[in-house]
């Protein structure tokens, strides 16, 4: 007992406890700190793979019980990190440690290991791949941002040696179609001496403008704000389309 206090308070300390399954008969045992870990009574229940597979999550029972055959068949040495549940429900990780102990004969007798509560470490390497997935999403985004700076950049070199505006109507198109992807559009111009406007050049999926239109076609023109159209908005759509447009506009 003097030699178990010291064990206990070093498995205490580490986060860690002990087991040991003889493959014959009875004798399992848990270390005290093993019970404590999944919130058990030290020695309420003999140890078993039944007991162990109530208070581990769905997928790990399967992992620990084929660690545990391929020890017992041939002496592989495993470790694993497994999802467990306390008795109060919480779930925790624990990195599982076994291996085969044999007689001088060379047959395997008994199966012993650790398990190590990892949660803290499985928390780090989690918001650590967390701040990993972040980075590669900004990484992502300022690509995304260059490249449209790219495409500005190159459509201004163009339209500044244009000779007149029939030849800046489809570059504009064409640079619109790369920055706005999910989206159709159009520009039209206002017909000099008149209240109508000349469609010159559309771009997208959807080219559903009329050729020539009133201002008062035009809900952003009428309202003096944006006017956007959805795929799901059906209710307003402007007069100056030819048909309802499938996509956004």
């Amino acid at each position: 007992k003097e030699r178990e206090t010291p064990l206990r308070d070093a498995q205490r300390l580490s986060q860690s406890g002990s087991w040991e399954r003889p493959i014959h008969g009875s004798g399992s045992h848990w270390s005290h700190e093993l019970y404590r870990m999944f919130g058990l009574p030290p020695g309420a229940e003999a140890p078993s793979l039944e007991m162990l597979d109530r208070h581990l999550a769905h997928e790990s029972g399967p992992r620990l019980r084929s660690a545990l055959l391929a020890c017992l068949r041939d002496g592989s040495a495993f470790t694993i990190d497994l999802e467990a549940i306390h008795s109060h429900g919480e779930k925790f990780w624990v990195s599982v440690h076994g291996e085969a102990v044999r007689d001088q004969s060379g047959t395997i007798t008994t199966l012993r290991g650790t398990v190590q509560d990892i949660t803290e470490r499985k928390s780090a390497e989690q918001n650590i791949a967390k701040l990993h997935q972040q980075m590669e999403e900004q990484v992502r985004t300022l690509e995304r941002h260059d490249e449209q700076m790219r495409t500005i950049a190159r459509m201004s070199d163009l339209l500044q040696a244009c000779h007149d505006r029939s030849e800046a109507f489809p570059i504009i198109a064409a640079t619109a179609q790369v920055l706005f992807r999910q989206a159709s559009g159009a520009i039209a111009l206002a017909i000099e001496g008149t209240h109508r406007l000349e469609t010159v050049v559309q771009w997208g999926a959807h080219p559903h403008m009329e050729s020539q239109f009133t201002l008062n076609d035009c809900w952003a023109l009428r309202t003096g704000r944006r006017y956007e159209m959805t795929a799901a908005d059906r209710g307003a759509p402007c007069r100056h389309f030819d048909a309802a447009p499938d996509g956004p506009y």
